[in-house]
Order: C-alpha cells, then sequence, then structure tokens
C-alpha cells in the first residue's frame, strides 16, 4: 500500500512539474509568526479543563433538580458550549491573519 501511494505521490508531482514549469507548485508556505501560533497541547489543555469545569458545573446545578443529572449526561451537554468557544475562537484567528498575496 505504501508503495502505491509513494508511486501516486511521484506521478502527481511530475504532473504538476509539467503543468507549472515555473515551479510555484513546489514553494513552501510562510508560516505565522511565532506571535500568532499557540502549541497544540496547551490547546487541548485548555478545552479539557474547560470542559471538566463545565462537567462538574452542570452535574452540581443539576443536583438542585428534583431528578438530578448524572456524570454521562453533564459532560455531554457541556461538551457543547466548549466546542462552540473553540470553533468560534478558531475563527476569529483565522480571520485576523493577514491575506496572503498572490505571486
Amino acid at each position: 500500500m505504501g508503495t502505491l501511494f509513494g508511486l501516486a505521490s511521484l506521478g502527481v508531482r511530475w504532473e504538476l512539474a509539467r503543468r507549472m514549469p515555473d515551479g510555484s507548485w513546489g514553494r513552501t508556505p510562510v508560516a505565522p509568526s511565532a506571535g500568532l501560533r499557540r502549541a497544540t497541547g496547551a490547546d487541548v489543555a485548555l478545552f479539557l479543563v474547560a470542559w471538566g469545569v463545565g462537567t462538574v458545573f452542570l452535574w452540581l446545578m443539576g443536583h438542585l433538580r428534583p431528578e438530578p443529572i448524572d456524570w454521562p449526561a453533564s459532560a455531554v451537554i457541556a461538551v457543547v458550549p466548549v466546542a462552540i468557544g473553540v470553533l468560534s475562537g478558531l475563527r476569529r484567528t483565522r480571520a485576523s491573519r493577514l491575506p496572503r498575496s498572490e505571486d
């Protein structure tokens, strides 16, 4: 399977080289500055902490009702606002980047 994938990759590279002789297809994109990047581990840890806090909060608030909410239900309910917050943050980050110039 790996050999087949390697041969397919070579075929695509040859086709790109034939269609774009100036070599623009092979350039490495410019990476964002260090100030715009956050470590992936920090994002995952922030998501897990927010999810845990939201789960505990909903579980404790659920005990105010006559029929309390159990742990799995509070975890599922808590992941929705946390995921919405993460996705809106990613969208804001992506929108704040400078547009890439066309060569």
